[in-house]
């Protein structure tokens, strides 16, 4: 009954994780994995979209503005990896050209979270924990 209910209700929400997670397990991905619980919970807020960014808070008017409060557009992932001048350009560009990333693709940063416990998907986590960690502190 549970896969029909994720089935039905991904029609109209939560598209954004069924892109990333098109089918359900019994197990939680996570389950005996080796990674830290801070990446574990880097990893469930970038894969359920709910990632503590301007332009989530904003939804949630807990926010004035979506945009960046450094870079004045939208702050969401894609910005925080991609453009954001919190993360300094030497950590961006390694993490560029050790997987390839294509700024302009999007639809990497789903197939990165599709396989959670990847060293791709750890990289990404590490950016994201340094852009929230800049975020703090400013």
């Amino acid at each position: 009954m549970w896969k029909e209910h994720f089935d039905v209700r991904s029609l109209t929400k939560g598209i954004w994780y069924k892109t990333i997670r098109p089918s359900l397990s019994r197990l939680s991905w996570f389950n005996g994995a080796s990674i830290s619980r801070s990446d574990i919970v880097i990893a469930l807020c970038l894969r359920s979209g709910h990632i503590p960014l301007n332009s989530f808070a904003f939804l949630l008017s807990k926010n004035n503005t979506p945009n960046c409060s450094e870079c004045d557009v939208p702050e969401d992932v894609h910005h925080i990896i991609m453009e954001c001048v919190r993360i300094g350009l030497a950590e961006r560009l390694a993490f560029l050209e050790e997987y390839n990333y294509d700024l302009y693709d999007l639809g990497k940063c789903n197939s990165i979270l599709a396989f959670p416990l990847s060293e791709e998907a750890k990289s990404l986590y590490k950016l994201v924990k340094l852009a929230l960690s800049v975020k703090k502190k400013v």
